[in-house]
């Protein structure tokens, strides 16, 4: 084999093959020889000079392109045997990666259903479970609400029946407290209508138609207030049932001495005066007298006159008079009356 041949490798899956190439020149310089190919025509002579031919920049590329084609295809093969090769590792490598991964995603699935089908029976027998503890719960709960009501019910009738019991026993105490209270009622009142009025006595007139009188409580039982026995007790007096306006105790054994000022049906307490008579003038005031007339009890005239009105024409003679037994020489039983009058110092 010559210096000129060159082996180019042939794609194959069972490794590179080499086929034998002759290369031969494709473009000789001056003066060479074409080896291999038929020499040229004689060209006729135009001149004794040698033209030097003329290389264009089209044979150039022309050239370039063919010589890349070449090595191209001569590279070819053996780099695609290459990276096949290489591709083919790598994707051996990544296929059984990808087998290595769905064998741990189908262990991954495998382990997901069998927790899967365990969770389920676990829920399932707590779904059971729980539904026993509720049936149980309930079952309790309503024992437990049936032991309510009853003891409720029970508790509700014996409280209706202490209730009953109770109600009868405050209806008999109350019962026997009002026999008491209307047995000590009667008694009391047994007791007061003992108490009585005794010794009644006219003490005289102590003003215009009424006059004093007094009497004596007696019989007033132990435990009796005999002041409230004494202002509660009315006595009969010229017809009417009076009760005693001012009660006295004598201090010593409980006796109790009332007072009545009896404003009705007293005449003895009536005097009237006769004619009212006009003195004049005495300095800023007149005068002005009047006989007392009708006196039935001498000893408490004065008083009687001192508190009786008179009139003498439009002047209003009012009680305070000054009552006396002689006046101006005059004698029985005269009142005085001293009236201021502007018309005395005019």
């Amino acid at each position: 084999m010559s210096s000129s041949a060159r082996s180019t490798p042939l794609p194959n899956s069972d490794g590179p093959k080499f086929v034998t190439v002759d290369a031969q020149p494709l473009i000789n310089t001056v003066n060479e020889q074409h080896y291999g190919s038929v020499p040229p025509p004689d060209r006729p002579r135009r001149n004794t000079k040698r033209r030097r031919p003329s290389i264009s920049f089209f044979g150039i590329a022309m050239f370039v392109f063919i010589a890349g084609l070449v090595v191209g295809y001569g590279i070819q093969t053996p780099l695609d045997s290459f990276f096949r090769q290489h591709t083919r590792a790598a994707w051996a490598r990544e296929v059984k990666n990808h087998d290595a991964v769905q064998e741990r995603w189908e262990a991954w699935i495998a382990n997901m259903e069998v927790e899967k089908r365990t969770w389920n029976a676990d829920r399932s027998a707590r779904q059971e479970q729980d539904h026993l503890d509720d049936i149980e719960r309930r079952r309790t709960m309503k024992a437990e609400q049936d032991r309510w009501d009853a003891d409720r019910r029970r508790r509700q009738e014996q409280d209706r029946i202490d209730n009953r019991a109770r109600q009868e026993q405050d209806r008999l105490e109350e019962e026997e407290r009002a026999r008491k209270e209307r047995k000590a009622r009667e008694e009391h009142e047994r007791q007061r209508g003992d108490i009585e009025w005794q010794s009644l006595e006219r003490r005289g007139c102590v003003r215009y138609e009424t006059a004093d009188y007094t009497a004596t409580l007696s019989h007033v039982p132990l435990g009796f207030d005999p002041i409230e026995e004494c202002l509660n007790k009315p006595l009969m007096i010229n017809g009417r049932r009076v009760l005693p306006s001012l009660c006295e105790d004598e201090g010593y054994c409980g006796k109790m001495t009332g007072h009545w000022e009896i404003d009705f049906n007293e005449p003895m307490c009536t005097p009237f005066f006769g004619e009212v008579q006009d003195k004049g003038c005495i300095g800023a005031h007149r005068r002005y007298d009047a006989r007392l007339e009708n006196i039935q009890e001498w000893d408490s005239w004065k008083l009687v006159c001192s508190t009786m009105s008179a009139a003498y024409g439009d002047v209003k003679l009012g009680p305070g008079a000054s009552c006396s037994e002689c006046n101006g020489g005059r004698c029985g039983y005269w009142a005085t009356w001293m009236i201021k009058d502007y018309s005395c110092v005019a």
